[in-house]
């Protein structure tokens, strides 16, 4: 393991680099000398739960719900495995989201047939806007990239 005084990097014997306020990268300049830095500083894995929002059914669905965070960068993704959920029309939304909502985001949704797919637009305030009516799912499934504030 090499670990330093002053030093905010340490590596373990299995080569694994541990940084201890985050890694920094410095902006291309144009002569000047000067730019604006950015710190890379949050990288989390975990689960999360859809809520109902809109949807005229949500009968004890289940979802295998993850994401991975890096910096302002979410990924999301979402699997129904039981239950039923149908929005009962268009323009009906999903919330949950683990993450607050930036800026609008798009991403595609399917069955796992994949028979039916569907458009959305995630929006600020963490809702997911299904747009198309996608009627009866027991396997619903979609992932999508969105920035958090």
């Amino acid at each position: 393991a090499f670990t330093s005084a002053g030093t905010k990097l340490t590596i373990d014997d299995a080569g694994l680099a541990t940084f201890s306020n985050g890694i920094a990268f410095q902006s291309a300049t144009t002569g000047s000398g000067t730019g604006t830095g950015y710190t890379l500083d949050a990288y989390e894995e975990g689960t999360w739960t859809p809520t109902q929002g809109s949807f005229t059914t949500w009968t004890s669905p289940v979802f295998t719900a993850t994401y991975v965070k890096i910096g302002k960068l979410v990924q999301v993704n979402c699997f129904q495995t039981s239950g039923t959920i149908d929005p009962g029309g268009i323009q009906k939304t999903i919330g949950g989201f683990p993450f607050a909502v930036a800026n609008r985001a798009s991403c595609a949704l399917t069955n796992d047939g994949p028979t039916l797919a569907a458009t959305a637009l995630i929006y600020p305030g963490s809702i997911m806007y299904v747009k198309e009516n996608i009627g009866s799912q027991t396997a619903f499934v979609f992932s999508a990239v969105y920035l958090t504030a």
